[in-house]
């Protein structure tokens, strides 16, 4: 861009003072100002572009002069990258014609430091909607797996539950299966003791009737 301003101011090419067939004016008067207008144009886009940069080390300008911002916002001393010098409506040049000082414009001022403000503003609104956002997010990560370990913890009582309940089954069958084994021993020994007194009272009547 600088080169491009320098091409414009020094362009070697001769022009002829030729006066408008319309307005009569000077064809170079009305070529001045449009030059003119060009470079304060793309001054303005070249302060507004810079001014946007206000995050991290990026340049901007304050007080006519390039400055470095540190991330606190807060003037650290001068820049050593360059920024390119435009020509606007309120620029002048030495007498030697070669050196080149500008004058702050106090609205363009105060316009680059709302910008400053705004950006500030909008930098630190973004901040704390991404921190609710991320608050909300570990909430509901806390809750599902609150409800997870819920979800496993009663699936443990009732595997306990269940397990007592086949243990005091199998206890069930073990005793029911005892008492069945007691009562057919009891009835295996109530017939031998059928049989044996039934063998004594027939031994008894043989041998009385041999009498």
């Amino acid at each position: 861009m600088k080169k491009w301003v320098e091409d414009m101011l020094d362009s070697p090419e001769p022009r002829e003072n030729v006066l408008d067939a319309e307005t009569g004016l000077s064809n170079l008067s009305t070529e001045k100002k449009e030059r003119e207008g060009a470079l304060r144009e793309a001054g303005l886009r070249h302060r507004e572009n810079v001014a946007r940069n206000i995050i991290g080390e990026r340049v901007t300008e304050i007080g006519g002069r390039p400055q470095r911002l540190s991330d606190e916002v807060t003037v650290e001393g001068k820049c050593d990258v360059q920024v390119p010098e435009l020509l606007n409506d309120d620029s002048e040049v030495h007498q030697n014609g070669q050196g080149k000082r500008q004058r702050r414009n106090p609205r363009h001022q105060q316009a680059v430091e709302q910008m400053l403000n705004e950006e500030m503003t909008n930098s630190s609104e973004l901040e704390t909607r991404r921190l609710e956002l991320e608050a909300h997010r570990l909430a509901k990560e806390f809750e599902i797996q609150e409800k997870r370990l819920g979800l496993q913890r009663q699936d443990l009582e009732l595997g306990r539950e269940e397990r007592q309940h086949s243990f005091r089954l199998e206890q069930q069958k073990l005793v029911r299966k005892q008492e069945n084994f007691q009562n057919e021993m009891r009835e295996q020994l109530k017939a031998i003791g059928v049989a044996m007194s039934s063998k004594k009272s027939m031994s008894s009547n043989s041998k009385y009737w041999r009498r």
